[in-house]
């Protein structure tokens, strides 16, 4: 019995490798030519070619031809199955001689087509008249987004397609050889000239993909402008909500080149964007999508200046004991300034609690009753009543560094 199934686990494995291999000499016969190029001393020609349709690769090819003969090219499938990458190419190398003048790709049933020629007079391979501009659409854009299995792509200035588009998904199919596309790359994609009417529109059948320039490391991060001064994105939150929100002014200087932030960094700033002075010199605190993140300009990002995570000075003081202490941790700071952020302050003017405890955040100090749980800000002629359970978290923090005596110490 064991025997048997070991027989037919080895049948089963020969079959299975049978089938692998088997798969990489199928012929695909659908192979277009998305671009071309020829060497210096035009001895060798480049091809990049695609499929038209969304399933199956190519890994290779076979030159039934050469020398004096034309190039017949029989092209085959990657090994595994019809949408396995294995071995899988876009860009091939066909080696050339004086004397060749014709390379044409199979075609069902036996057949070839021609794709290129060489121009008599002028050495020059060509396409002949009429294959590319009936098969073929070619077009460049730039690379907003990359997704799972497309990229949404803004056709550059000039191309018909923008006069359709302004953004086009593009499936990830028939890509070229490194460089690999990415985000701001400006790429040119071969396509059989129908787009899908919708928004964004649609590109199904795809020829080639390659990148024809890279975008430069610049373009990719997000800078502004402030009085003159140019700051760069570090990438890294603000851990405190600096000064309950009140922001210096509204960025309307240059945002990466333009007078308000690109279409292309829309997203990064969203709306109700503006700026605050951070904890440190050469660092501002950038408002976007309600959140505040951390610019520097290349001064401080070139020096070991930066603080990763800039910590208000948060500092307390019982004004009976004569304790004094700073707030060190930053969620502990994080939920004071939420408290005294929010929206809920009287406008009518302070209590007359007795304050007990002064809290000092960003140059801006508040009294406070730990009894009461009322914030007073006697420099606006506000107050601020917390609930039962935001007393007890703003207590327990005050604790944590200086007692919450409320009333005076009697001298010795």
């Amino acid at each position: 019995m064991k025997k048997r199934i070991i027989a037919v686990i080895v049948i089963l494995a020969v079959l299975v490798a049978l089938f692998f291999i088997g798969t990489g000499f199928q012929k695909r016969m659908d192979v277009v030519l998305v671009d071309y190029s020829v060497s210096e001393d035009g001895t060798e020609i480049t091809l990049d070619v695609g499929i038209p349709t969304s399933t199956g690769y190519i890994r290779g090819f076979k030159d039934n031809g050469s020398g004096v003969k034309p190039h017949y090219l029989t092209f085959f499938s990657t090994f595994g199955g019809i949408n396995s990458p294995i071995g899988a190419e876009h860009s091939f190398q066909l080696e050339l001689t004086s004397d060749d003048t014709e390379i044409y790709f199979n075609r069902p049933e036996g057949g070839y087509e021609l794709i290129l020629v060489k121009d008599e007079e002028t050495g020059q391979w060509l396409r002949p008249s009429g294959i590319g501009e009936e098969n073929n659409t070619i077009f460049e854009a730039t690379i907003l987004e990359i997704r799972d299995n497309y990229f949404l792509v803004e056709p550059v200035e000039g191309s018909q397609e923008l006069n359709n588009a302004d953004l086009i998904t593009v499936p990830m199919k028939n890509i070229g050889t490194a460089p690999q596309p990415n985000v701001g790359d400006i790429i040119e994609i071969a396509y059989n000239g129908e787009i899908a009417e919708s928004y964004p529109a649609q590109i199904t059948e795809v020829y080639g993909i390659k990148v024809v320039k890279e975008a430069e490391q610049w373009d990719l991060i997000p800078m502004v402008m402030v009085n003159g001064e140019l700051y760069i994105d570090t990438g890294h939150e603000s851990t405190v909500e600096a000064r309950c929100g009140v922001m210096d002014g509204e960025i309307t200087s240059e945002v990466d080149g333009s007078e308000k932030p690109t279409k292309d960094n829309q997203s990064n700033f969203g709306t109700g964007y503006g700026y605050q002075y951070g904890s440190q010199e050469g660092i501002i605190e950038i408002n976007m999508n309600e959140k505040w993140w951390v610019f520097a300009t290349e001064k401080v990002l070139a020096s070991s200046e930066l603080m990763i995570d800039p910590v208000a000075v948060v500092s307390i003081h019982n004004v009976f004991t004569g304790e004094n202490a700073n707030i060190t941790e930053n969620e502990d700071i994080r939920t004071i300034s939420n408290i005294l952020c929010g929206d809920a302050w009287n406008t009518e003017g302070t209590t007359d609690c007795l304050s007990n405890i002064e809290i000092t955040i960003n140059e801006e100090t508040y009294k406070y009753h730990s009894d009461c749980g009322t914030f007073n800000d006697n420099v606006n002629q506000n107050y601020l009543s917390l609930d039962d359970e935001r007393k007890a978290v703003v207590n327990a923090i005050f604790s944590e560094y200086i007692s919450l005596t409320a009333t005076e110490v009697p001298a010795e």
